[in-house]
């Protein structure tokens, strides 16, 4: 315990252990997803992809998207639904990016001119 004398007053203050706040919202949501029940899509018991299916999966996986959830989008869109909405969500980015991107370069041609 330490006590410090600040303005007259005198405080004790002692350390106590921190831990990480936990995100009560992101844990509910992963255990949400994670009991869901995923049996319809298991590899094991349905037919290997094809190969327009595998390279549909190897494209999604550099984004962090888990061959589960690829299948189900191929089970709910199609291959063609799938490759389209993954297709206009990549065209979406990089528009978001180019835009950022050159509203920042205006900015710093702003502040040259203007500052």
């Amino acid at each position: 315990m330490k006590v410090e004398k600040i303005a007259g007053v005198v405080f004790a203050l002692s350390k106590q252990a921190w831990h990480p706040p936990l995100l009560q919202e992101h844990i509910k949501e992963l255990q949400i997803y994670y009991k869901k029940d995923h049996n319809g899509l298991n590899l094991l018991t349905n037919p290997l992809p094809g190969i327009d299916e595998q390279l549909f999966l190897d494209s999604v996986k550099m984004y962090h998207i888990t061959e589960i959830d690829a299948l189900q989008a191929i089970k709910t869109h199609g291959l063609e639904g799938a490759v389209q909405i993954r297709d206009y969500v990549l065209q979406q980015a990089a528009r978001y990016k180019e835009k950022k991107r050159r509203s920042s370069r205006y900015r710093r041609l702003y502040d040259a001119v203007f500052s």
